[in-house]
């Protein structure tokens, strides 16, 4: 079977400071926690069936919703930390939010979280929000119902 090395360390992105990913050298999975969520149109196991834009939009917002602050870093600073996990060298990724990645899709979404910190935060809702979806659940609701708002 191999020697087998386990090495945890702090994703570069994550939704929890004490989060840690975990990479099994005789294996070369890594379980990325967080780091590669992926916004995908229906549930996918491998994210080979993703077109390349499909998959870079995903990555972009998946990113950004599961750890917004990643706007507020150095990008060259982000990006020494990306390279440190990189060099993990996994053969295949797994994580909480996204297909599996293996061959050349890994690297492609190590080029996509190294820009990250350049891409405009994504738009968070507001009150104005929500007022119109309240507004818009209270307008379809038969008045023999109780309103939306009265629970």
């Amino acid at each position: 079977m191999g020697d087998r090395t386990l090495v945890a360390k702090r994703p570069p992105l994550y939704d929890n400071p004490t989060t840690r990913a975990l990479f099994d050298s005789r294996t070369g999975v890594l379980w990325a926690v967080d780091t590669f969520a992926t916004n995908v149109p229906t549930p996918i196991p491998d994210v080979a069936a993703l077109f390349t834009d499909e998959f870079r939009d995903g990555q972009f917002f998946g990113g950004r919703l599961v750890s917004p602050w990643v706007a507020l870093l150095d990008s060259q600073k982000f990006r020494t930390v990306v390279d440190d996990f990189q060099r993990l060298n996994a053969e295949a990724v797994a994580g909480c939010h996204c297909p599996v990645l293996r061959g050349t899709k890994i690297s492609e979404a190590y080029d996509f979280l190294r820009r990250l910190p350049e891409i405009p935060p994504w738009t968070e809702f507001t009150q104005a929000d929500l007022d119109q979806w309240m507004s818009v659940a209270e307008s379809s609701v038969p008045p023999e119902q109780p309103r939306p708002s009265g629970t």
